[in-house]
């Protein structure tokens, strides 16, 4: 992997809910055990309705790695997101699927 361009959709928070200073993040690491890198970042969105709102991060990976890792955190729901990426395989990579999806 070379680079990624991640965007997440984010759950805002109700004037009604508790205020948490944890913010939403999006983070990128050439190994699932890190060292993770945050590359987006922003505070939980308060709308009278809740609205979501939109998260946005892009970073180069080393290139060293076949793969790479994006994670998207939050203490909201995530509505939806997207990834665009450069991907070149290198002449030694097994076959198979570019792109794997985890939610933990």
């Amino acid at each position: 992997m070379m680079w990624v361009s991640a965007y997440a959709l984010i759950q805002g928070r109700t004037p009604a809910e508790s205020e948490d200073d944890c913010p939403a993040l999006v983070s990128i690491a050439d190994n699932p055990a890190g060292p993770w890198r945050v590359v987006g970042e922003r505070s939980i969105w308060t709308h009278a309705k809740g609205w979501h709102f939109g998260l946005f991060g892009e970073g180069r990976f080393s290139g060293d790695e076949n793969v790479g890792y994006v994670k998207f955190s939050a203490r909201k729901g995530v509505r939806g997101f997207r990834l665009a990426g450069h991907y070149t395989p290198r002449m030694d990579a097994p076959a198979g699927t570019p792109l794997v999806i985890e939610h933990i």
